[in-house]
């Protein structure tokens, strides 16, 4: 039994992922999409049509939150400041295997969409703030003459359905955990509460906004990729904990002598982190050791990355 209204995530997300994989009709399904995307209400209709009349199912459960109005760029960079925390608020007792399904987000975002609280064009945004919205984005692709290697048309209707349910077939889980911005606060606030409570000392709210913050996207992304593997360092607790410890602390100068010298707690270093973990995970019981027993394994690694000796 589902506690949360949703579509199913089996023939419903079916249905929408055709709309720009069966090749024979990929065109003229696509612009559909997109004009559907210009109105709210005309893609709340088209969404929904599609899903239940390919066999896919609504399922009935406990209605999302109700969200207050957000401009474009909030919906796009969603943080626990902006909304987060009336997501999480609602959603916090929500497992999460409930929070994997994308059919879930699916309603989670026709519903925002519904209430007025975002533009089903909102959906089709670029990175380039004001100057490339969705709107302006749909009407290009429409008007575009369909040519190159990725045409306009169909680049912008992934878009849409990526950041509508996430479960795109090449991008698997990814999708959910980065590329629906409701879903990914959601995950976002999942993960800063674990490590709260894992014994970092770092409190929920701090490390929400961390993760969350501008510019540390490809922190985020590199954690939730690791996590959703067995294989990896960080798909350990501890290990996981202990990680995000030094890198918290590291970035944000929260206490002093936290970075090691030369040190730099970019993106890129985040990354070596995780490569540096997983080779010591071959020979070392890491996940058997504390959190801050792993955070200053971690600044071991952060040193030999500093002095060049790992890459």
């Amino acid at each position: 039994m589902n506690s949360w209204k949703q579509y199913d995530s089996e023939e419903s997300l079916l249905a929408l992922k055709r709309i720009t994989t069966t090749k024979q009709k990929r065109k003229a399904a696509c612009l559909e999409l997109l004009e559907a995307a210009r109105d709210s209400r005309a893609f709340c209709e088209y969404i929904h049509s599609q899903a239940i009349n390919a066999g896919g199912r609504l399922y009935d459960g406990k209605e999302p939150p109700q969200f207050e109005k957000m401009d474009e760029n909030e919906f796009k960079g969603m943080s626990w400041n902006v909304h987060g925390e009336t997501l999480w608020g609602a959603l916090s007792d929500m497992p999460p295997v409930d929070a994997c399904r994308p059919g879930l987000w699916l309603y989670i975002t026709l519903n925002a969409i519904q209430q007025g609280a975002i533009e089903s064009h909102f959906l089709a945004a670029g990175n380039n703030g004001s100057q490339d919205s969705g709107l302006s984005r749909i009407e290009m692709a429409l008007k575009s003459d369909g040519n190159g290697k990725t045409p306009a048309y169909l680049e912008l209707s992934r878009l849409i359905l990526r950041r509508s349910f996430g479960a795109i077939s090449e991008r698997g889980m990814k999708g959910v955990f980065i590329e629906i911005p409701f879903a990914r606060v959601w995950w976002q606030c999942h993960i800063a509460n674990e490590i709260a409570a894992g014994g970092t000392g770092i409190e929920a709210r701090k490390m929400a906004d961390f993760l969350t913050a501008s510019g540390r996207r490809a922190i985020y992304e590199e954690l939730t990729m690791r996590m959703q593997s067995t294989l990896t360092a960080i798909a350990d607790k501890p290990v996981r904990d202990g990680l995000m410890h030094f890198f918290y602390h590291a970035a944000t100068g929260a206490e002093k002598k936290q970075c090691p010298e030369n040190f730099s707690p970019t993106g890129d270093n985040f990354k070596a982190l995780v490569r540096r973990l997983g080779i010591m995970l071959a020979w070392r019981a890491m996940g058997a050791l504390t959190a801050m027993e792993n955070s200053e394994i971690t600044y071991q690694c952060a040193e030999e990355i500093g002095r060049g000796e790992f890459s």
